[in-house]
Parts: C-alpha cells; structure tokens; sequence
C-alpha cells in the first residue's frame, strides 16, 4: 500500500484502476478498505483512491501539535494532489462526509462533482433551530459517553456504545471477539472526530457557496441528528440532488453498497437526474 507525508506524517492510501478519479473518503472507527465492496461495483472505468485518515488503517496517528480539525484531515486530500493529477470526484461518508464538504468549501476547482453520504457535520446542529439543537444534544449526550468510557479505561464498551448507536442495540455483541478487539482502541481517535465536527465553524451560509454538482443521500431508517443534516444540505446547497435509501440506515456503504453504486456511477458520469429521489 503506498504511503504519502503529509505534514511530516505517513498517510496510507489505495489507489486503482483507471479513468475518471473518484476518492472515496471513510467513516470514523473505519479505514480505506470500508468502500472494497463498494470499489467491485462501480468496476475498473474509474481510477479510485482511498485514503486512510490520521490514526485509521495504517496511517500515522495524528501529531498532536494542535487540535485535529475537519480542515486538517482535508488537507490529506490537499496532499495527495500531485499523485491524483488532475480534477476529481470526492465521495465522503459519515466524517467522511464532514471532511469532503469541508473541503469542497475551499477547492471548488479540483473537485468535479462532490457526494455526500450522511455527513456527521455536527456544528450545522450546534449553529441551528431549536430543533436541530435537540438533535445536537443527543449526540453531545453519546460524545459525553464515550468520554466517560475512555476516561475509565473502558475502550471496550465505549466502543461498544458508539457501534450501537449506528448500528442498532446488540450490534457490538453480535460481533466476533476478535473484531472487537480491533476496534475497541479506536475510540480515541473516533473522539477526536467527534471533537472536530462539533467545533467546526463554518455556518450553513459558508456551504451555499459551494458550485458544483452535490448528490446528497441517507437513509430512511437513519438517527435523527444525521436525516437533519441531510436535510440542511439538501436545501441549502444550490446544485443538489437528493436521494433517500428507503430502508437503509447510517452504515448503508457497506449494506447496501450495490444500490449506492449504481446511484454514484450515474452521477458522476453526469448522467444522474437532478430531482430528490428514494432508492
């Protein structure tokens, strides 16, 4: 797997095939290798590069200097233009999807077409009506947990509670012993994704800048806190199109990774209608 130095840290990514280029940006507690399936049905006619975010897959945790930022892990992205060469798509999910909108902000010219699959961009609650703060709070409530969990030296079941909350109750027991190991010292690095969502500062105005083609897609069956960020982007973004998995929730990359193919492919083709659709 190559390896790019980012700022004086080792940033791992996977980079195949040919044609148009579409990076593919990951989910927290995840790596590159989130979008495999996902990679095998949009087939070999793209060129496809997914990098690992500081301290995910085999990239360097990050340095520490200062606070990690949604700008910081953007500028990954930043820095791996020279190997990308050229303009390209950008795909993000869950913090993924914070990153990529936080970068289509301030790169409108490298990025072609930008899709976004429930964005964890927590400050648009923080920022919003009343309601949206009621959504906010739950998530603050679920950061509060991990916190204590970490605090207590329980990785363990503060993992287990960040699983269940996007995956459904008894999803972490369900899972291998040998999985939960693996995930279980994730959740620092999963807080800090947590921390830069909350305390980014970039209004809702900020992102009705953006100009280029925005595909906007969650779940029917998602949590409130992202369906209402979705929801946010959806009408605040001025070229959009959105669609709803009808019976999809957070982690639809990975369980429903073919429909969410054939909704990306035509979109990025330009070939995609631009009307809000279920799926």
């Amino acid at each position: 797997m190559p390896t790019a130095n980012i700022g004086g840290t080792e940033i791992s990514y996977q980079d195949q095939g040919n044609g148009d280029v579409i990076v593919l940006l990951h989910a927290s507690a995840s790596s590159g290798e989130q979008w495999r399936t996902l990679r095998s049905h949009i087939g070999n006619d793209y060129r496809i590069i997914t990098p690992d975010f500081y301290g995910c897959g085999r990239s360097a945790p990050w340095h520490g200097r200062e606070s990690m930022t949604l700008a910081a892990e953007a500028a990954i992205i930043d820095g791996l233009a020279a190997t990308i060469g050229r303009p390209f798509h950008l795909v993000g999910h869950s913090y993924g999807g914070a990153v990529a909108l936080r970068m289509a902000s301030q790169s409108t010219q490298r990025i072609k077409s930008l899709t976004l699959i429930e964005p964890v961009s927590f400050h648009l609650l923080r920022m919003g009506s009343p309601t949206d703060r009621k959504a906010f709070d739950e998530v603050a409530d679920l950061v509060d947990t991990l916190c204590r969990s970490v605090i207590a030296g329980d990785e363990w079941n503060g993992m287990g509670r960040f699983v269940d909350y996007w995956n459904g109750h008894g999803t972490w027991a369900s899972l291998p012993w040998e999985k939960r190991r693996q995930l279980a010292p994730r959740i620092r690095t999963t807080l800090y994704h947590f921390w830069s969502t909350i305390r980014e500062a970039m209004p809702i105005d900020s992102y009705r800048q953006i100009r280029m083609p925005v595909s906007v897609i969650w779940g029917g069956r998602t949590r409130t806190p992202t369906r209402r960020i979705a929801e946010l982007l959806a009408d605040a973004l001025p070229e959009v199109r959105s669609t709803v998995f009808d019976d999809a929730a957070h982690m639809l990359p990975l369980t429903h990774a073919e429909r969410l193919a054939d909704s990306i492919v035509p979109f990025v083709d330009g070939k995609a209608r631009w009307t809000s659709q279920a799926a």
